[in-house]
Parts: C-alpha cells; sequence; structure tokens
C-alpha cells in the first residue's frame, strides 16, 4: 500500500488507516508531498517519523501545482509500482492523478478519513452535496492540469478507510477503521519456543477473536507462517511499529477486552487502562513436558 499525504492530519490518518487495516510496516510506502509552509513541514515529519516506512518518496510543493506535476510524474516514471494507493486529499489534482493511475492499472484507491471533509466527498459524489464547492476546480484549469500531464478526473471507485458509520453510493465502497474499544488478543511466541501447542494455540486463538471481534496482535517473534494461518482462518491481524502498551497510548485506543495467553501486558495494561482481562492457562495436554513446571510458576505469578 502506498499512503500519499500532504498535511500532518493526513500523516495521523495514514498512520490510524495503516494499523486499523493490519498493514505491516514492510509493506507500507510513503508519499510525502511536502508542505510549503515550514510549520506544516516540521509537523508531517513529527507525524510519521514516530513510525516506520518501507520506502518514502518526497515530491516538492512550493505552491505551483504545474511544476509539482512534473516532479510527481518524473517521480513516477522511476518508479514500478504496483501498490494500492490510500490518498489524504481528494481535491489535490497530484492526488487525484495518482488515484486514476491506480485505477488504469486495477488497483484499488483508498480515502483516508478526512473529518466532515470526508462527508463532504462522499456527497458530492453522490450528487447530493447542498451548496458545496466542486472539487475540479474551473474547466479553464481542469485543461491546464491535463496539459501538464495530470488526470484529474473523478475517480470511477473509491473506498473511504474512516471511523465514520456512514452509507456509501455504489461503486464506491466502505472500509471502516476498526473502533477504538474493539477487543484485542495478545499474541504470544511460546509456539515458536517449542512450550505449547501450535495447533491448540491456534483453535484457541481463532475461537476467542471470533467470538469476541478482536484484533489480534502479534508477538514480534511470532512467525509468519502462524500468522497466516490466523489470517486465513478469518482473524485480523493488526502490528504494531512498537510495545503495545507505547501504540496504546499514542492511538488512544481502549479496548473494552483483552485476551492472552502469557504476555506481559497483564501486568503493565491494568496501569493504563480500565478494561476487562483475561489470560488463559493452557490445558497440560498442549503444553510441551519440559515446559511445564516452568509454565505453571510463570502462570502463578500472574494469578
Amino acid at each position: 500500500m502506498r499512503f500519499v499525504v500532504q498535511s500532518p492530519f493526513q500523516a495521523l490518518s495514514a498512520i490510524e488507516a495503516r494499523t486499523a487495516l493490519g498493514i505491516p510496516p514492510a509493506f507500507a510506502r510513503l508519499v510525502v508531498i511536502r508542505p510549503n509552509e515550514e510549520l506544516g513541514r516540521v509537523q508531517v515529519e513529527r507525524v510519521i517519523a514516530s513510525v516506520g516506512w518501507a520506502e518514502r518518496t518526497d515530491i516538492a510543493y512550493d505552491g505551483n501545482v504545474f511544476r509539482s506535476a512534473q516532479r510527481l510524474l518524473q517521480t513516477l516514471r522511476a518508479a514500478d509500482d504496483q501498490d494500492d494507493v490510500a490518498i489524504g486529499e481528494y481535491r489535490s489534482p497530484l492526488m487525484r492523478h495518482l488515484a486514476n493511475r491506480a485505477s488504469r492499472s486495477g488497483r484499488s484507491t483508498l480515502l483516508l478519513d478526512d473529518g466532515v471533509g470526508t462527508l463532504l466527498v462522499r456527497d458530492l459524489r453522490a450528487g447530493t452535496a447542498v451548496d458545496a464547492p466542486s472539487f475540479a476546480g474551473s474547466a479553464r484549469r481542469a485543461q491546464l492540469l491535463r496539459l501538464a500531464g495530470l488526470d484529474v478526473r473523478d475517480p470511477a471507485t473509491l473506498t473511504y478507510v474512516t471511523s465514520y458509520d456512514m452509507d456509501v453510493s455504489a461503486p464506491d465502497r466502505l472500509s471502516a477503521c476498526a473502533d477504538d474499544s474493539q477487543p484485542l488478543y495478545v499474541g504470544t511466541n511460546l509456539v515458536e519456543s517449542g512450550a505449547i501447542s501450535e495447533e491448540w494455540y491456534l483453535r484457541h486463538a481463532t475461537s476467542t477473536c471470533r467470538a469476541f471481534g478482536s484484533r489480534y496482535v502479534p508477538h514480534r517473534r511470532e512467525s509468519n507462517t502462524k500468522l497466516h494461518q490466523l489470517r486465513e482462518a478469518g482473524v485480523s491481524v493488526v502490528h504494531l511499529d512498537g510495545p503495545l502498551e507505547f501504540e496504546l497510548g499514542e492511538q488512544r485506543w481502549r479496548p473494552q477486552r483483552v485476551d492472552t495467553i502469557f504476555s506481559s501486558v497483564l501486568h503493565n495494561l491494568p496501569k493504563l487502562l480500565d478494561v476487562h482481562f483475561r489470560a488463559v492457562v493452557p490445558p497440560q495436554t498442549a503444553v510441551n513436558a519440559e515446559w511445564s513446571p516452568r509454565l505453571r510458576n510463570l502462570f502463578d505469578s500472574l494469578a
């Protein structure tokens, strides 16, 4: 996924969308159309530096959209880009060009959450907006942008990534950001360590996530194979860029429930959140005999 942002709020929305959609940092690429004003540049840098990105491309924007268009097109010609695109500003000719470019290649275009602006875009695309400005601009400006090499038409389809519970008109779609109160299942690497049965763990984690609608937050040492099996079973796996305790503070998540097998969050999160915690002790049949006394002591210490 390639995220295109031009303001601090758009950068924050990109991070929230990335987390909600469960996109690992290794697959999150960033394009920054650098704001013209210094304060905007400083704030964008501060936001995007809070997480890791697989790749970053900067497009200088000096207030002249035509010069910026040439820089963008030059950058695109040098890129072998097969990513879906998430744009932060529907009104931006540069971003609209990227959206149409993705659509022509059979890729998806996502619109990042822009607060009330998201509702305005929805109404404009549905033809129900009242006394709202057109995002296309004047016919003359649109013609000049086309001469500059930009495709500034309205994208054929959009997928809204938003916290709004709203209806959209076909062919647009809605991919809502996860509710900040959605339960979490905190993963463990006890399977990878040889301590517990993978079969039992996958069955327990899958059934718990399905029962409570939980997002699965993996331990950094969990295997990609195990996480793939969870995804295949319909579990939403959300990769974080730092410790869960830090991310909960940064993202302002307030999960109503946290499930786990064994994790330091059982000590740490109760100090941060007033939520329901549940730690399950694996049955003896699921525990490696060599690990059993050690695990029993660990679980007793958390009781």
